[in-house]
C-alpha cells in the first residue's frame, strides 16, 4: 500500500510539473510590431530550441525582465571596468537563466560560453564604462570585437551593451551567416571601421556609424533605449550614412 501511495504521489508530481511547464514558443511573428517581456522570452525559448533566426523583427522590445541585472552591472561598471554576463535557456523547463557576472578590464570583457545538451547561450550582456567618449550617448556603441564575439557564437541571438544610462542591442536575423570566418569577419570590421572614419572625424558618430554598417553587413537588427520606458528599446533605422 505504501509503495502504491509512492508510486501515486510520483505521477501526482509529475502530472503537475508537466502543466506547469511552459508549452514550445511560437515562432515569431513577421509582422509584430512591439515584443513585450513575455513575447521576447518567449522568442528566446523558441530560438533556442529550433536554432532558427527569426526573418523579421518588430520596431520595440522591452526587457522590463532583465532590469534588476542591467541596473546592477551599472554598479558594477562605475568603477571603470567593464563586466558581462551571458543568458542561457533551458530548452526542457523553458526558462532563462543568467551566468555569474564575470570582470574585463577599462576595455573589454570575455564572457565563457558553457554548453550543454539543455542549457542554450541565447544572449550576451556586457557593459561599457563611461569615458570611452566625452558623452554617455556617444558611448552607446557595439565595438568591432563585440560584433566578432557575437558573428562567431552560432547560438547567441542577441547582445546587449550597457552605458550609464543607456542600452544597446544586436539581434541576428535570417539574413545572418550562421557559420562565419572570425579572421575574414575581423578584416571586413576594420574596413567598416575605416569606411566609417571616411565619413565623420568625430568619435561618438564614428562608432554610432560603424554600428549601422556592420549590421547592414551581417543582417542584424540594432536597437536603442527609446523614451517610451526604462528598458524599451526602439529599432534603428539603418542606412550606410550618418543620419
Amino acid at each position: 500500500m505504501d509503495l502504491f501511495r509512492a508510486l501515486e504521489r510520483a505521477v501526482s508530481k509529475f502530472v503537475e510539473e508537466a502543466v506547469q511547464r511552459p508549452h514550445p514558443a511560437a515562432a515569431p511573428s513577421a509582422d509584430a510590431e512591439r515584443w513585450d517581456w513575455p513575447a521576447f522570452k518567449g522568442n528566446l525559448l523558441h530560438f533556442a530550441r529550433t536554432l532558427s533566426y527569426p526573418a523579421a523583427l518588430p520596431t520595440r522590445i522591452d526587457l522590463d525582465g532583465l532590469k534588476i541585472p542591467i541596473e546592477r552591472l551599472r554598479e558594477q561598471t562605475a568603477g571603470g571596468i567593464e563586466h558581462g554576463r551571458m543568458g542561457y535557456v533551458n530548452i526542457y523547463t523553458g526558462t532563462l537563466v543568467l551566468s555569474r557576472t564575470v570582470q574585463g578590464d577599462q576595455h573589454s570583457v570575455r564572457i565563457p560560453v558553457e554548453r550543454s545538451i539543455a542549457n542554450v547561450p541565447v544572449m550576451g550582456i556586457h557593459s561599457h564604462p563611461r569615458g570611452l567618449f566625452q558623452l554617455d550617448r556617444e558611448d552607446l556603441h557595439l565595438s568591432a570585437q563585440d560584433y566578432l564575439s557575437f558573428l562567431s557564437t552560432r547560438e547567441e541571438w542577441v547582445q546587449i551593451a550597457v552605458t550609464g544610462t543607456s542600452l544597446i542591442a544586436a539581434v541576428k536575423t535570417s539574413a545572418t551567416p550562421t557559420r562565419v570566418d572570425a579572421q575574414a569577419v575581423e578584416r571586413r570590421l576594420n574596413q567598416l571601421w575605416e569606411d566609417a572614419g571616411r565619413q565623420t572625424a568625430t568619435p561618438g558618430r564614428r562608432v554610432r556609424l560603424f554600428s549601422k554598417l556592420a549590421c547592414i553587413e551581417y543582417g542584424l537588427g540594432l536597437y536603442i533605449q527609446i523614451p517610451e520606458g526604462p528598458m524599451a528599446l526602439g529599432q534603428v533605422r539603418l542606412t550606410p550614412k550618418l543620419d
